[in-house]
């Protein structure tokens, strides 16, 4: 991981892994998905996945990974029950999920 200080923000660089999804989910990490942990203040944090445009907030950084999992998670199930729907962005978003997250009933 690395880190970055700057005016009391903590920025650190990590991966979801198969490991960090819930049991039983039918999904499979085709290749680590490349998450940002930004901590703003004692009980402030945020997990990000820029590529996606997708972020959530947590007491904890470990509230905020599982948040920002379970985000994910439910966007790419969303998405993928509406593709006929979206729009460009929400298009986008779901080619970028999908290069990173398989089904496991493909």
């Amino acid at each position: 991981m690395e880190n970055v200080e700057d005016s009391g923000i903590s920025v650190q660089h990590a991966a979801i892994n198969q490991s960090d999804l819930p049991p039983g989910e039918p999904y499979h990490i085709k290749a680590p998905i490349p998450i940002k942990l930004i901590r703003e203040g004692p009980l402030d944090f945020t997990a990000a996945f820029d590529e996606a445009g997708i972020s959530i907030g947590g007491e904890s950084l470990h509230d905020a990974v599982e948040a920002l999992v379970s985000e994910i998670l439910d966007v790419l199930d969303y998405f993928t029950k509406h593709q006929a729907e979206l729009g460009p962005e929400p298009q986008r978003q779901l080619n970028v999920l999908r290069k990173y997250i398989g089904s496991t009933n493909d």
